[in-house]
């Protein structure tokens, strides 16, 4: 199969400047799918359990007027560690103490380099924020 057929079948004439635009802009919306379908089976597999949302919005419409009671009923589901799109950012949503407490002492968790605060004389290390009763 050559490039001519596909063009008759697609009925798509390169010699106007919308036909080859066209085909530009299928073509970036193939290879975008793509990437996206790879970052999903890639990236998905290592996330922790969550319900599916939908395209754009997540799981916004789901949630209801108490979004924590819903979180907190989802558990039984998929765990204390739940992870779930809400509009297009990825939140990991935590629902028990003992999570809470080993994800925020963890000083990857904190999201800021060694050393930031070397400027005004704080140490170099990070300490847990966190407080067992």
């Amino acid at each position: 199969m050559n490039l001519e057929n596909i063009l008759n079948y697609f009925n798509l004439d390169l010699s106007s400047g919308t036909g080859g635009l066209s085909l530009v802009a299928a073509t970036l919306i193939l290879i975008k799918i793509l990437q996206k379908l790879v970052r999903w089976f890639t990236v998905g597999r290592k996330r922790p359990p969550g319900p599916f949302g939908l395209p754009l919005v997540g799981y916004f419409p789901f949630l209801g007027k108490e979004p924590n009671k819903t979180f907190w009923n989802m558990r039984g589901k998929y765990g204390n560690i739940i992870g779930v799109n809400l509009g297009p950012k990825y939140t990991v949503v935590l629902n028990d103490y003992i999570s809470m407490k080993e994800v925020l002492c963890h000083p990857a968790a904190l999201n800021r380099a060694p050393g930031i605060f070397a400027g005004i004389g704080a140490k170099d290390e990070l300490y847990c924020v966190c407080s067992v009763n």
